[in-house]
């Protein structure tokens, strides 16, 4: 994401302090509302991680693969079976031992996004658009818990909305790539990235090779979970794909002990 916003700067000519200027005093204070509008936030990226789906997934995953020396295919949660394209830059903190530095990975997701948005709002001419979009989006209730705490969620909508960002400058390859990104991180995002290609097509003739793009961050994980499951889309559609060593009375089992959490979503379960 971080690439891609340099991207859309640099052939804009605007560097950073020329687009600073550009914003003028309302950007000015605009950037310092903004900026302390952040405070609690990069408090709570300071403290140790406290969510238990963190811990049971989105790092508990990464933390086996890093115990193991290798991707693990059986005698897993299921979790292990998602494409986790976040979760494995997650890993790079937990090899030094520093859990809550995974917090600062999915906050730069948010940084990266705000600056390729605000890029293209400058090169519009749209000053106040540029510091406004964030600061709008900051006081939402989802993402005030999502942004500071080690989950997918914020980075799956960055790369979804850089990808918009991208396919809107017609920078075609890029932007598909960058779906696909988004939706191996978050599949349930698909309905919404259909869409959008319906209201936005691209030229036709770049179809096939836009849909390969976006196809193939998913494959990796695709072709993983078919030599461990013998279902590539595992846990989806386990009802009609046959898979190895998992059947109803596994899933009645793994329900029976998630769902005090589910229920709970606190830390006396764990």
């Amino acid at each position: 994401a971080l690439l891609c916003a340099s991207r859309a700067l640099l052939p804009a000519r605007l560097m950073l302090f020329e687009a600073l200027a550009a914003w003028g005093r309302a950007g000015t204070w605009g950037l310092a509302v903004l900026a302390v509008g952040t405070i609690p936030l990069l408090i709570h990226v300071l403290v140790p991680e406290l969510d238990p789906d963190c811990y049971i997934y989105h790092l508990g995953v990464p933390w086996q693969f890093l115990q193991a020396h290798r991707a693990l295919l059986e005698h897993a949660v299921k979790f292990v079976h998602y494409p986790i394209p976040i979760e494995m830059t997650f890993a790079l903190p937990l090899a030094f031992g520093a859990d809550h530095l995974t917090k600062w990975v999915n906050a730069s997701f948010f940084l990266a996004v705000s600056v390729l948005f605000a890029s293209q709002c400058i090169k519009r001419g749209d000053q106040a658009s540029a510091w406004l979009g964030p600061l709008f989006t900051l006081p939402l209730l989802h993402l005030c818990w999502l942004l500071p705490i080690s989950k997918n969620d914020v980075a799956a909508a960055a790369l979804i909305v850089a990808a918009i960002v991208l396919h809107r400058q017609r920078a075609w390859l890029l932007s598909a790539t960058l779906f696909g990104l988004g939706l191996s991180a978050k599949p349930v995002a698909a309905p919404f990235v259909l869409v959008w290609w319906l209201f936005h097509p691209p030229p036709f003739k770049r179809w096939a090779g836009l849909a390969v793009c976006m196809l193939l961050p998913l494959v990796p994980w695709l072709a993983k979970s078919f030599l461990a499951t013998a279902n590539p889309i595992y846990p989806f559609a386990s009802a009609w794909i046959p898979t190895f060593s998992w059947d109803a009375s596994n899933t009645a089992v793994w329900l029976e002990c998630a769902r005090p959490l589910m229920a709970s979503h606190g830390l006396g379960h764990l």
